[in-house]
């Protein structure tokens, strides 16, 4: 395996640890709907969807808040149509169609502790403005 093979491979395992925290956090303190495979993915993103809320209204907190997500899936984020995408990877139309899904993608620079300020904002977000 060559150096360039090896740090990618190295790259790719880090990020894939990171995921995984983040859907574990994700699950344990927000009911979500995790777009695609849990094990089965690419390391470098999660999509979801906030059961109960709409991606639009966390999403705009969120970029308040300096945090780059992007909503829907990368083939339909200049579309307003619901994702194709997204209904076939969660077998549920009415979750996108419904509140849509936030894509959190994650490179080089992203951190655990990155992941921590993420979660944090995110309890903040739908504590102080969407509480029942």
């Amino acid at each position: 395996m060559s150096v360039n093979e090896s740090l990618k491979k190295n790259e790719s395992e880090r990020l894939d640890r990171l995921q995984k925290y983040f859907i574990q956090e994700l699950k344990s303190n927000f009911e979500i709907k995790i777009h695609g495979a849990e094990d089965n993915r690419l390391p470098n993103n999660i999509n979801v969807s906030f059961v109960g809320h709409k991606a639009e209204n966390i999403l705009l907190y969120l970029d308040a808040q300096g945090i780059a997500v992007s909503e829907k899936s990368a083939c339909k984020s200049d579309s307003g149509e619901a994702s194709h995408v997204i209904q076939a990877l969660s077998h549920d139309s009415a979750i996108d169609a419904q509140n849509g899904s936030i894509r959190f993608s994650m490179g080089r620079s992203t951190t655990k502790d990155n992941i921590d300020q993420v979660i944090q904002v995110l309890k903040d977000i739908l504590e102080k403005f969407f509480k029942d």
